[in-house]
């Protein structure tokens, strides 16, 4: 067998034919941007480098794609103005741009809350409630990133959460902590109050489609009498109708075999109960809508016992109103002692800082 031919070798390149792009967060200090600037530079060799906004680039693939519920005359407009939200591991940045991604440099705001000021203050919850997670930011940070939303109802929602029980919440959810021998990744369920109501909510939903197609078949069962009696009754006037005109013949009477009787004390034969026990089989074999939703019910009993039995034995973390409460801070950065306003003040200082006639837009687009 022929050897196969080996690949040739891959050409080499200059660095100082490649192009190198940044996405950089805006006021990023100079000390940093040099720093930079010497690696690629001096150290990689690379020939040219483009430093571009990272916000910017969101703005353009937003700006050229549609949207649900965006009339496109405010995403091609003139202007072409985008403002972008761009909440980072410790800041948070309001970019404004015009003419599809130019930065409005003097109307750039940034909120000095991110990413790792919620994972500690979820961290401090936790751990004052239920587990001391404070050395472990990296868990309660995926709990974090699984589990947290912003609630667009935070005050009905808060008031909701103080007259429900806790685990019977629809946001209430449990996150099974990593053991780090069969699992390395925590892992989101729902708590069990929960889980039973969910459970039964099915069960409910099947009994009631079963109820739907027992009276629709009950009816199509009197439709089919009915026009049977129809046809019947068609059928006897057509008969009748016939018999008017011609002479009636005498119906030949059935021939009278002879009946064979059975002693009473004679047992069946072996052939007679095989026949007997096949019918019997084939009554079973047929299931009912009784026994199907019996057998459904048991099944259920049997997944809700086994999945008792393993959460018994996982470690968890119960998170109920943390998880929109925790992302508030964004918007109400008082809660946890800070002066400074929110993303809806820093967006409203953005635009204001913007040109009047580009107002408008920037509105339209965030």
């Amino acid at each position: 067998r022929p050897k196969e031919a080996a690949a040739p070798p891959p050409k080499a390149h200059s660095s100082g034919n490649c192009a190198f792009v940044l996405l950089e967060q805006p006021f990023v200090p100079s000390v940093i941007s040099e720093g930079i600037d010497n690696v690629l530079f001096r150290e990689l060799g690379v020939g040219r480098v483009a430093k571009v906004l990272s916000p910017c680039m969101a703005a353009i693939k937003y700006l050229s794609q549609s949207h649900e519920g965006v009339p496109d005359t405010w995403l091609n407009d003139e202007t072409q103005c985008c403002l972008v939200i761009d909440s980072g591991y410790s800041a948070t940045h309001v970019v404004p741009t015009q003419n599809g991604g130019q930065p409005v440099s003097s109307a750039i705001r940034r909120l000095n809350i991110g990413g790792k000021v919620l994972t500690n203050i979820l961290k401090e919850c936790v751990t004052y409630r239920q587990w001391n997670m404070m050395d472990e930011f990296h868990i309660v940070n995926d709990a974090k990133e699984q589990l947290c939303f912003v609630s667009d109802r935070f005050d009905e929602e808060i008031s909701k959460a103080s007259k429900t029980r806790k685990g019977m919440r629809r946001y209430d959810r449990e996150y099974v902590l990593p053991d780090f021998a069969s699992t390395f990744r925590g892992s989101v369920r729902l708590p069990e109050p929960l889980k039973r109501k969910h459970e039964a909510e099915e069960m409910k939903k099947i009994e009631d489609e079963m109820d739907a197609l027992n009276e629709e078949r009950e009816r199509a069962e009197v439709a089919e009498e009915a026009q049977q009696l129809v046809d019947d009754s068609e059928e006897a006037a057509a008969n009748e109708n016939a018999g008017n005109g011609s002479e009636k013949r005498p119906e030949p009477e059935p021939k009278k075999g002879k009946k064979r009787k059975r002693k009473s004390g004679k047992k069946k034969s072996v052939a007679d109960d095989d026949d007997d026990n096949d019918a019997e089989e084939n009554d079973s074999d047929e299931e009912t809508d009784h026994q199907r939703l019996k057998r459904l019910k048991a099944e259920r009993e049997a997944e809700r016992r086994r999945r008792e039995r393993e959460a018994a034995e996982q470690q968890s973390l119960a998170l109920s109103v943390e998880r929109f409460a925790v992302s508030e801070v964004l918007f109400r950065p008082s809660d946890i002692g800070l002066g400074a306003g929110g993303v809806a003040e820093a967006v409203a200082e953005s635009v204001a800082a913007c040109d009047p006639h580009l107002r408008a837009a920037m509105y339209h687009n965030i």
